[in-house]
């Protein structure tokens, strides 16, 4: 199958499903770069920030921005502040105005469960049924189990969106997995077990506001919410790769924390290498990490939300 690609040049094919295409996942996006990339093509991006956009004309389900319609819950507005996903926005969107034309480009940057459900809904591959939109708020937000998210959220580690594809389609029509999806989804199901077990044990240590979980190896912070209900913010902390006196540090909004509060205020000025969005970060941009042991963090945390609560 051909698809016209960057300029006179053909990209990788493994790097297209149908009109969807796999663009490279880096801190910044602009609007010139995918237009050189697709010069004839009416673009259109799900589920990651593209510079500038929120400038443009709203749309139904996102904005509309120097030529590229943008689907993507990483907004910085408050509309966006809530538990919300790109699949939702994409639903919207062909509720509204239908799938994307045959002959439009759709790019996603990475592949977990909202970028591979938001693109197919989008190009008419999936329906915009609710069950979609469910299992991208379990990944993106509740970690409550499901069975669509748990299947697309580990195989985001191959960043091969036929691989994505071939195997939701085939969990939808009760098929078989390859054997690489197999792999990846007891991966899956066995760190949501160890999730559990974690917090049945009682190695979550609740400081204050915090809910503080010290791990060895990196673990996917997004499983605990639903485990934690009575957390405002979560912690998942890791040794740094290669300096031993650093922490790596995944912080999340808990279930409980209180209505209009964000980790953009929350983590305001408290730590130089945390980014992320709304309701979920870390510090590990450039690898940097934190001096601070986790209980020091998270106390630092708790001074931020008393004073919060005490506006």
């Amino acid at each position: 199958m051909r698809h016209d690609g960057p300029g006179d040049k053909s990209p990788d094919l493994r790097m297209f499903y149908k009109n969807i295409f796999l663009y490279e996942e880096k801190f910044k996006v602009t609007p010139e770069e995918l237009s050189n990339l697709f010069p004839n093509k009416k673009i259109y991006i799900c589920d990651f920030y593209l510079e500038g956009a929120e400038k443009g004309k709203r749309i139904q389900g996102g904005f509309e921005y120097q030529g590229i319609v943008c689907i993507d819950h990483h907004f910085p507005i408050p509309e966006m502040e809530k538990y919300i996903s790109s699949t939702n926005l994409a639903a919207e969107y062909v509720d509204k105005f239908g799938i994307v034309p045959k002959n439009s480009v759709v790019i996603i940057h990475h592949t977990d469960t909202d970028s591979i459900l938001s693109s197919a809904i989008l190009t008419g591959i999936l329906r915009p049924e609710q069950k979609f939109v469910d299992a991208a708020i379990a990944a993106d937000h509740t970690g409550e189990p499901n069975e669509i998210a748990d299947l697309l959220q580990y195989l985001q580690r191959k960043k091969d969106i036929k691989l994505s594809f071939k195997n939701l389609l085939a969990f939808l029509e009760d098929a078989e997995l390859d054997d690489e999806a197999k792999i990846l989804l007891q991966e899956r199901l066995g760190d949501r077990a160890l999730a559990k077990k974690l917090v049945k044990e009682g190695k979550v240590k609740t400081i204050g506001h915090t809910a503080l979980l010290i791990m060895n190896k990196k673990f996917d912070s997004a499983l605990m919410p639903a485990l934690l209900p009575n957390a405002k913010v979560i912690l998942v902390a890791r040794p740094h790769d290669t300096d031993k006196n650093r922490w790596i540090i995944k912080v999340r909004l808990g279930l409980k924390v209180p209505k209009g509060m964000t980790l953009k205020n929350i983590m305001k000025g408290l730590d130089p290498n945390y980014g992320g969005r709304w309701n979920a970060g870390n510090n590990q941009r450039e690898g940097h990490g934190t001096n601070l042991n986790p209980e020091q963090y998270a106390k630092m945390i708790n001074r931020s939300i008393d004073k919060l609560i005490n506006l």
